[in-house]
């Protein structure tokens, strides 16, 4: 959709903030609340992320890719930790510099929890 800047006008100042009045929360602090269960906004990524935990055969792997920050460690690490207990842990993918071909890195598979010993090595 190509829109011209003539057509554009700018945004006022307060349609930029909105303030929240503490005293409108139901609570003192946020050590009281619970722990979010679900993927706010993220319905496609939980969908995907069950469906890829699910296949539970060798072969098939779960690829997550976003902006450094975004907290994506933080949501697979959440998600997996929230699945049955008793089944082995998955092993570990790392991705190494193909030196060959920069474009093409190159897929190595571990035993579960090898990969950060890999990085600090």
């Amino acid at each position: 959709m190509n829109i011209e800047s003539k057509n554009l006008a700018p945004l006022p100042a307060d349609a930029l903030y909105r303030r929240c009045d503490p005293a409108g929360l139901a609570f003192e602090d946020t050590s009281k609340l619970e722990d979010l269960t679900q993927l706010i906004g993220q319905d496609r990524a939980g969908a995907a992320m069950e469906f890829a935990i699910g296949i539970g055969r060798d072969g098939f792997n779960l690829f997550v890719m976003g902006p450094p920050g975004s907290g994506k460690h933080s949501l697979v690490q959440d998600f997996l930790a929230r699945q049955p207990v008793g089944r082995e842990p998955p092993g570990d993918w790392a991705y190494v510099n193909n030196f060959a071909d920069s474009h093409k890195p190159i897929a190595l598979s571990l035993p579960a929890g090898r990969a950060t010993a890999l990085k600090h090595d």
